[in-house]
């Protein structure tokens, strides 16, 4: 089916900001994991490619989304998990936690 049969949804600031919320919230409870992982295992390389896990996820399952009026904020707060999720993973790593 050609993408451009398709409408797409008018940009709504609700939408775009529940998409961001439900993005921050689920991408922060994998990282909370990712990190626990991490910091036992006392390594920085590990650390990044679990703490960017939920954040490509998040990315993932905004594709299917696109039509919705929720899908640029799940963009948005993805990335933001994305990056801060490999950048403390890392950290975490390093540090081997508290």
């Amino acid at each position: 089916m050609d993408d451009a049969s398709q409408p797409k949804a008018p940009f709504s600031c609700l939408g775009y900001l529940v998409g961001f919320i439900v993005a921050l919230l689920a991408g922060g409870m994998g990282d909370l994991v990712a990190w626990a992982v991490a910091s036992n295992s006392r390594s920085a390389t590990l650390g990044v490619v679990l703490g960017v896990i939920p954040g490509i996820v998040i990315l993932l399952c905004a594709y299917p989304a696109r039509r919705l009026s929720i899908a640029p904020g799940l963009v948005l707060g993805g990335s933001v998990v994305l990056l801060l999720g490999g950048a403390c993973g890392a950290f975490w790593g390093l540090m081997g936690g508290l």
